[in-house]
């Protein structure tokens, strides 16, 4: 469609003007395709599992589907651009870029006043789920004291499978909590 043609237009450009190692472009989505799955469940598969794609620089083809996360976009960019990051930063170089071993879950949240808080742990099986029972506040505040928490494998939002895997449950809890420090 009419993205297709200007990124067509774009790449074009470059390879007229530019030696790939002049160059590094890179496009990554802020959200996935909601309306493949389940538009009931937010926050599903569908809707988190994004594009990332770079190109030029001493970028190596290839093609991976381990997890990611937007943060991982600036440490990517930075090593092929060949600068270090001076402060530390939550994001990583995935790992069919580098030395680091693959991400284990990726976590997404949803935080909206005058609507529930909801955050997602995926890993390759597994999304845990939390949701707080009232809305977030017109600040921005939200209490877990008293939320929903859920476990689903793959893609079936429908059966809870949180009684089978209680230390997933504890695990990504964890990591769901942290998301709010």
């Amino acid at each position: 469609g009419k993205i297709d043609f200007h990124l067509n237009l774009l790449f074009s450009y470059l390879e007229s003007e530019y030696t790939d190692e002049e160059y590094l472009v890179c496009l990554v989505s802020d959200h996935g395709v909601g309306y493949y799955g389940n538009q009931s469940v937010k926050l599903d598969r569908n809707e988190t599992h994004t594009a990332f794609m770079i190109r030029g620089g001493e970028v190596p083809a290839a093609v991976s589907h381990e997890l990611t996360q937007n943060i991982d976009l600036l440490p990517t960019m930075l090593h092929f651009a060949g600068l270090n990051a001076e402060a530390k930063i939550d994001g990583r170089l995935p790992a069919v870029f580098g030395n680091e071993p693959p991400r284990e879950t990726v976590a997404s949240e949803i935080l909206h006043p005058g609507t529930p808080y909801l955050a997602s742990v995926k890993d390759k099986e597994f999304d845990f789920r939390i949701e707080s029972i009232k809305p977030v506040d017109d600040n921005g505040s939200f209490n877990l004291e008293d939320c929903e928490l859920s476990l689903f494998q793959g893609y079936d939002y429908v059966t809870d499978v949180k009684s089978n895997y209680t230390d997933i449950v504890e695990r990504y809890k964890k990591i769901a909590f942290a998301l709010q420090q």
